[in-house]
């Protein structure tokens, strides 16, 4: 059974796929996770955190037991010094990986993660291998995504760009620049149902306060640290 009505899996899991003509599968339980993606042939896959997370440790916990993984990060590492002088890897990846997407499913290419932060290095992990890791940001109260990744956008560790019609402020900033997240844009809530004060607090003058702290980098990412309120 699942709930259409949380609007990350509304818009994300549910609409925007709609919108994009592919074909949607929902697990048939947490145990068949594994099963399901090679079963449905599944390409892009949408969850929360920790899903991911337990995903990439069993993968690694695999490649090490096999004695591969010091193998696989001298390899890795000649990527990555591909793409700093401009050579895309994406495809060499794939291929020099293949027995990796044997073991999760020769389909997958990209995963999607929202709903809250997670670890930056099983983002670099799986960047690594040639699938595509991209997250974003947002609340039920607004509709939801504020910011996301994309293939041109992409910094693991953070949530993406915002959105280019959402206005977004770092306020009561410390020493460190991390703040009350700020945002203002036309998919934001009107308020609480018949809950006036509950809307005076965290509305303000067309501003939504998030309740969550983070900051912007210089260039231009959305950093989420911590949940506040």
């Amino acid at each position: 059974m699942f709930c259409l009505s949380y609007h990350y899996e509304c818009t994300t899991d549910f609409l925007a796929m709609i919108y994009s003509g592919v074909t949607i599968t929902f697990c048939d339980g947490l145990k068949y996770i594994a099963k399901n993606i090679n079963e449905y042939k599944i390409s892009v896959m949408v969850c929360v955190p920790i899903l991911f997370e337990n995903m990439y440790k069993k993968l690694v916990k695999g490649i090490k037991e096999k004695g591969k993984w010091d193998k696989v990060q001298k390899v890795v590492s000649i990527f990555d010094k591909l793409d700093k002088i401009g050579i895309n890897t994406y495809g060499l990846r794939r291929k020099a990986f293949k027995d990796i997407f044997v073991t999760l499913s020769p389909n997958l290419r990209l995963f999607i993660s929202g709903a809250a932060g997670i670890d930056k290095e099983v983002v670099k992990g799986f960047n690594s291998f040639g699938l595509y890791f991209f997250q974003g940001y947002g609340l039920t109260e607004t509709s939801p995504v504020l910011s996301c990744e994309n293939h041109k956008k992409c910094r693991p560790g953070s949530v993406g760009i915002p959105l280019p019609n959402c206005q977004t402020e770092i306020r009561d900033k410390d020493e460190n620049g991390v703040g009350e997240i700020w945002v203002k844009a036309p998919y934001v809530m009107l308020g609480y149902y018949e809950n006036q004060e509950a809307t005076d607090e965290v509305l303000k003058d067309g501003w939504f306060n998030t309740g969550d702290l983070g900051y912007i980098d210089n260039d231009g990412y959305l950093l989420y640290t911590r949940y506040k309120r």
